[in-house]
C-alpha cells in the first residue's frame, strides 16, 4: 500500500509561495512591457497617419487650385524621361554595334572594366578642353597639356 504524501511544512509552503509571486511579477512586468511598446507604437503610427493626412491635404489642395509648381515638377520629370530614353536608345545602340563587331571578330575578346574605371575614362569626354584618355583611362602620350 502506498501512502499519500506527508503535508508540506510552513517553510516549504513559503518557498513555493515565494515563488509563486516571483514568476507572477515577472509575468506582470513583461505585460507592462508589453503594453509600452505597444503604446509607443500606437504613438508613432498615430503621428505619421497625420502627417500622410496632412500630405494628402496638400497635394489634393494644390492640385485642384492649379498649382503651377506641380506642373513645373511634370514637366521637369517629363524632360528627365525624355533624356533617358534617348540615353538608353543610345546605350542600346553601341551595345547592338559591339555585339555585331564581336560576331564578325571572333578573336575579339571582352575585356572586364570596373564600373569606377569606365566612369573615369567617360568622364573626361564629357567636359570640353579634357585631354583625351585610351580605352584604359591614362592620358595618351602627346596629348598633355
Amino acid at each position: 500500500q502506498r501512502r499519500p504524501p506527508p503535508p508540506a511544512t510552513s517553510a516549504e509552503s513559503a518557498s513555493s509561495d515565494g515563488r509563486g509571486a516571483e514568476q507572477l511579477q515577472r509575468a506582470l512586468r513583461e505585460r507592462e512591457e508589453q503594453v509600452h511598446a505597444l503604446e509607443r507604437d500606437n504613438f508613432y503610427f498615430k503621428q505619421a497617419a497625420r502627417e500622410l493626412k496632412r500630405q494628402l491635404h496638400e497635394s489634393s489642395a494644390g492640385a485642384s487650385a492649379g498649382d503651377s509648381s506641380g506642373g513645373r515638377r511634370a514637366q521637369t520629370a517629363d524632360t528627365e524621361r525624355a533624356r533617358l530614353e534617348a540615353e538608353n536608345q543610345q546605350l542600346g545602340n553601341e551595345l547592338a554595334n559591339l555585339k555585331e563587331y564581336l560576331l564578325k571578330n571572333p578573336s575579339a575578346q571582352m575585356v572586364r572594366v570596373s564600373k569606377r574605371d569606365h566612369m573615369a575614362a567617360l568622364a573626361p569626354a564629357a567636359q570640353p578642353g579634357a585631354s583625351p584618355r585610351n580605352s584604359t583611362g591614362n592620358t595618351r602620350a602627346g596629348d598633355e597639356r
